[in-house]
């Protein structure tokens, strides 16, 4: 599969939903990273809307609802198109919901927090911490829980906002805002993921891997399709 180079924000978009899905830093995995694609143009943390991904990971799905960021890809950051989601849901919740998932021991209770927590409404990462009794000294596991979820898609990154002060002005870094993935998408999508036969959602994906990197390996494949 022949990619356009990407030179700015709008053929961004153009061209991550042809792709499918894509690690979004500099080393592939031995899949494929969108960054593989991008221009002498392209360069992250200038601040510059059109030309810095750093800020297409907010600003793409906020937009146009047709682009998911996360880490879905080895602990790592990466795109899904709109219409690879329910492939991706088929293949990482093998048509189990996270009760499912929580019952056969395969999510922890901090993930059971956090996840009760999403089911009320999106919520800031800071506000999410404080919800799910998290300290300082939780820091790390709440990290992996967050990670680990995404990797299921049990939830994903739905924007950024600022802290409050107690007067009610911004302050600091932006914070992740979460959500999950049925509510910023709908049932219509989400909902046929636990229908689509794992199997062939995978096949579809191994497929979609060869076209962009033929020279992916099947180890990579397999390691690209468990969640790690």
């Amino acid at each position: 599969m022949e990619l356009p180079v990407i030179r700015d924000y709008a053929g961004f978009c153009r061209t991550l939903p042809i792709a499918g899905f894509a690690l979004a830093g500099g080393a592939d995995e031995g899949i494929f990273s969108i960054a593989s694609r991008f221009g002498p143009e392209i360069r992250s943390h200038t601040g510059d809307p059109e030309t810095d991904p750093w800020i297409w990971r907010v600003r793409a799905p906020q937009e146009g609802g047709e682009l998911l960021y996360g880490k879905f890809f080895f602990q790592k950051g990466g795109w899904i198109a709109r219409d690879w989601l329910p492939d991706f849901l088929a293949v990482r919740q093998n048509g189990r919901d996270f009760a499912d998932f929580y019952a056969a021991g395969e999510a922890s209770r901090l993930e059971k927090r956090i996840y009760e927590a999403l089911s009320a409404g999106p919520l800031p990462q800071h506000i999410l911490k404080r919800e799910t009794g998290c300290g300082r000294e939780d820091a790390a596991a709440f990290e992996r829980a967050l990670v680990r979820l995404q990797g299921r898609l049990f939830l994903i990154p739905c924007g950024e906002c600022r802290k409050r002060s107690k007067k009610g002005e911004p302050y600091g870094w932006p914070v992740t805002i979460y959500d999950l993935p049925e509510r910023v998408f709908g049932e219509a999508l989400c909902g046929p993921g636990r229908e689509i036969s794992p199997r062939a959602a995978a096949e579809r994906i191994a497929g979609r891997v060869l076209e962009l990197n033929p020279a992916a390996q099947e180890r990579d494949i397999r390691r690209f399709l468990t969640v790690i």
